[in-house]
């Protein structure tokens, strides 16, 4: 898949073709491509569609057997058929097909017990699922977890490609000196006597802080674009995940 960040400026992402797009155009087609993007998407969202199950008062081995089901018939081609373009985000597609899904829990009951036989995620690959926990009042709705677990998920995706781009560049070290200051962080704390322990005047640490802000914009931004169809939605998405950050 061609890159859709800009040669001139990598701060600036060109919308271009995105993994969601690139599932969209190949409707129910044989497409690699889709096939590719589509696992990645899916991958991005292993953890807010087991929050959403877990939430609805499944044990936690259950979900996660669930949410590999799930996943597995949104990979089988033509799985994604009854995607929507006029829809356009990936997450609204995903929790209308997750809340079906669960609707037929017991086609799933049968499958399981014939084998089922369905290709799944690498559990390997996103981590130790065991040690995720839905930390969500208890009195939120599983629509809630689900938003609340896909906004803390593009936010730590985000952080780990802004990290990628320091350790790349041998500054490992200065970004987790300044990574308080993005969202999450404890800037105040983490900013008394920083400057001096870095070297740094007040203005350049300001410089600083501005520019990992600027980026980690960028990154974000190109992080929320490839699950939505077209670019007009990237910033509604954007908003959307900031007010569900702030609760």
């Amino acid at each position: 898949m061609k890159s859709s960040e800009s040669a001139s400026n990598p701060a600036e992402f060109t919308f271009g073709t995105t993994h969601w797009s690139v599932v969209l155009a190949a409707g129910q087609g044989d497409s690699p491509l889709a096939e590719v993007a589509l696992d990645r998407l899916c991958r991005a969202y292993w953890y807010p569609v087991f929050g959403f199950i877990r939430h609805h008062g499944h044990p936690a081995e259950e979900a996660r057997d669930l949410t590999q089901e799930f996943f597995a018939r949104l990979l089988i081609r033509g799985g994604i058929g009854k995607a929507d373009p006029s829809r356009g985000r990936f997450r609204a597609f995903l929790l209308t097909s997750i809340r079906n899904f669960l609707s037929d829990a017991w086609d799933w009951q049968r499958a399981k017990k014939r084998g089922g036989g369905l290709r799944t995620i690498s559990l390997e690959e996103l981590g130790c699922w065991e040690d995720w926990m839905v930390d969500s009042d208890a009195t939120a709705s599983p629509e809630q977890v689900f938003d609340q677990a896909w906004a803390g998920s593009v936010l730590r995706n985000t952080c780990s490609h802004l990290r990628d781009e320091y350790a790349a560049a041998g500054r490992t070290d200065r970004f987790e000196a300044l990574e308080p200051y993005l969202p999450g962080g404890n800037a105040e704390e983490a900013g008394r006597g920083l400057g001096q322990r870095l070297g740094l005047t007040e203005a350049a640490l300001r410089s600083e802080v501005h520019r990992l802000r600027r980026r980690f914009r960028a990154l974000l931004r190109r992080e929320v674009a490839h699950t939505v169809a077209t670019p007009e939605e990237i910033d509604g998405e954007i908003r959307y995940l900031m007010q569900v950050v702030a609760g």
